[in-house]
């Protein structure tokens, strides 16, 4: 692909783009939506059959992790303008089926990896180990956590999550499978045990810390087999940090049409006042199987939000961030048997999550098993496809993705009069208050890459490298928002539009001219 041309130019040129800006009505909304661009597929370097690479993955700014189910896992290195393999990570002291690489999460530049089934200091007692990126980009090991408690057939290492220098464990076999999580604080390169969560109430059979999360001073903990609502109905606990430090229970959450084998809190995660949780097994009205359940902080409760989100599809899993939220459909066989798909939903103002977009791999074919995991980071996802058979059956694969709706991203709302050309309203939100806001124009969507040298160099554009053009530059507005008004030829009809804060080199959703 050929380097992109000069994006940034002076206002003089802003003359010969497609934009004369003056005032005019505004004709009818244009509808938007998130429209995800494949930018890599990534393998294995020493992929064989049956390693199910993609089984796990963690995405962070400039790298990413990815699992397999032989004990490793592959860490990969952002160059500038794709990820580039940088090391296949295995535990110095794990034997074969410890489960090495069942849960990964990235902390800065530290990555925690579980091995649920490590039986070093007590049978399938669980270990958690913490690796450091140093200056040369080399992935070392700086330590091997175990809870101050560690017993056997705990599984300690079975999910992990990190919030800052925060992490959290889930050991689900703990206690006679009444299971715990354990919240550790980071000091320089270590990991300090800070307290051990429990359930309120009787030690039962429940197998808390299945799924973990944490976000702040919150943390949510699955409890998937859970009897409350029947057998295996599931349920999940949510904690939180008070003023002095200490960790308390503050909320048991329940599906609010709880069944029997629904598994209730099979993945769980918190986001700022929200709260989510799976249930894997719940059997829909539409022939579907799974449901995600909302919760909503209101200031002294959490109650559970009126909508349920069900796709039409067996859900494998999902990942929230901000007002984005993915659903993994790994058996979805639009694209043949197993091929899978993944969801888009976003949470519009009035709080209702919509869904956006189904999308599936380029290459898409039966058995990919496309959204077997899911992680999200800004405006990229990373979606895990166990079945690719590139190295044979089942080696597996992941493919990184631009969203170009990701939580936090500018939003770019364009209202054109199309196809014959005419009054054109552009409405953006979330820039950099008072930053340069640079809308952009290109005949065709596609993959750019801004070159090396220029402002925001190696960010992804959702455009065609043929012919960008600056439409319109100019300040974003005191809070970030504004709303611009003018003219668009009729030859504009059908290009493209994406807007680029220069504050941040963030880059807004990709909106079509129709």
């Amino acid at each position: 692909m050929r380097a992109a041309r000069p994006l940034l130019g002076r206002r003089g040129q802003i003359a010969a783009a497609m934009l004369l800006l003056f005032s005019a009505e505004a004709p009818s909304a244009f509808a938007q939506d998130c429209d995800p661009i494949q930018l890599q597929k990534l393998l294995a370097s020493q992929g064989t059959q049956y390693d199910y690479f993609g089984e796990t993955s963690a995405l962070a700014e400039r790298s990413c992790a990815i699992g397999i189910s032989r004990d490793a896992v592959y860490m990969f290195g952002w160059n500038g303008f794709q990820f580039v393999e940088q090391a296949r990570l295995i535990p110095p002291d794990g034997g074969f089926l410890d489960g090495f690489g069942c849960s990964i999460a990235f902390a800065d530049d530290a990555v925690v990896i579980g091995a649920r089934d490590h039986d070093e200091y007590e049978w399938n007692s669980g270990i958690v180990y913490a690796y450091k990126r140093d200056p040369e980009g080399q992935w070392l090991l700086v330590e091997e956590l175990t809870p101050l408690d560690h017993s056997a057939d705990q599984h300690f290492g079975t999910a992990v999550a990190t919030s800052g220098d925060d992490l959290i464990v889930g050991a689900p076999l703990d206690a006679n499978a009444s299971g715990s999580a354990y919240i550790f604080s980071r000091q320089g390169d270590r990991w300090n045990q800070v307290t051990k969560l429990v359930a309120s109430g009787e030690p039962v059979q429940r197998e808390l810390g299945n799924s973990v999360d944490i976000c702040g001073d919150l943390a949510i903990v699955g409890a998937f087999i859970d009897i409350v609502q029947g057998d295996y109905s599931g349920s999940a606990y949510i904690y939180r940090r008070d003023r002095a430090g200490a960790w308390r229970q503050e909320a048991r959450l329940l599906a609010p049409d709880g069944r029997p084998n629904d598994i209730f809190g099979a993945a769980v995660a918190i986001s700022g006042n929200l709260a989510f949780a799976l249930a894997p097994h719940h059997a829909n009205a539409n022939q579907s199987y799974g449901a995600v359940y909302t919760y909503r902080w209101n200031g002294r409760y959490w109650v559970a939000e009126d909508q349920v989100i069900l796709p039409r599809d067996y859900i494998s899993g999902f990942a929230v961030l901000g007002d984005v939220l993915l659903i993994g459909a790994a058996h979805d066989d639009e694209f043949g048997y197993g091929a899978g798909a993944v969801y888009a939903f976003r949470r519009a103002s009035n709080g209702v999550w919509n869904q956006v977009r189904k999308f599936f791999a380029d290459d898409a074919h039966g058995s990919l098993a496309f959204g077997s995991s899911l992680s999200l980071c800004g405006g990229k996802a990373l979606v895990g496809a166990i079945g690719e058979s590139y190295f044979g059956e089942a080696s597996g694969a992941a493919y990184l993705l631009e969203l170009n709706c990701a939580s936090g991203l500018p939003q770019l709302l364009a209202e054109p009069t199309c196809p014959d050309g005419g009054p054109i309203r552009i409405e953006w939100t979330g820039a950099t208050p008072r930053a340069t806001v640079n809308v952009l124009f290109a005949r065709q969507d596609g993959h750019t890459l801004i070159p090396a040298g220029w402002p925001c160099s190696g960010v992804a554009l959702g455009l065609g490298v043929e012919g960008i053009r600056l439409a319109w530059r100019g300040s974003a507005g005191a809070d970030g928002n504004r709303t611009i008004v003018g003219e668009t030829a009729g030859s504009a009809c059908g290009g493209y539009l994406q807007m680029l804060d220069s504050g941040t080199c963030l880059t807004s959703n990709v909106v079509r001219l129709e």
